[in-house]
């Protein structure tokens, strides 16, 4: 018998929060449901608060360590961050987790 059950990509959802007002826990939120809607599975979530974003790594290097263990515990196929990334940012920031 094969197997026809189509595997769901698990993801974890990446922000950072740049004010105490800000409402970075409520975008994840509607992150996930858009990521659910493209049949993602939502295994995990990383949210820091900074003044401002890293400009090498999106995250600073305490959050991407932490994001790198998730995506391990997790068996995690990839991230999705709640912005936009420069190019600079996306290729650092996957050399720096391998």
């Amino acid at each position: 018998m094969y197997e026809t059950a189509e595997k769901r990509e698990r993801v974890i959802l990446v922000g950072v929060s740049l004010a105490d007002s800000d409402d970075a826990e409520q975008s994840l939120d509607e992150l996930e449901e858009l990521a659910r809607t493209a049949g993602a599975l939502c295994v995990g979530r990383v949210l820091q608060k900074r003044e401002q974003m890293h400009p090498a790594t999106y995250l600073g290097r305490g959050k991407t360590g932490e994001l790198k263990d998730l995506i391990w515990e997790t068996q995690a196929d990839g991230i999705i961050c709640d912005d936009e990334l420069s190019p600079a940012r996306s290729a650092i920031s996957r050399m720096s987790w391998m």
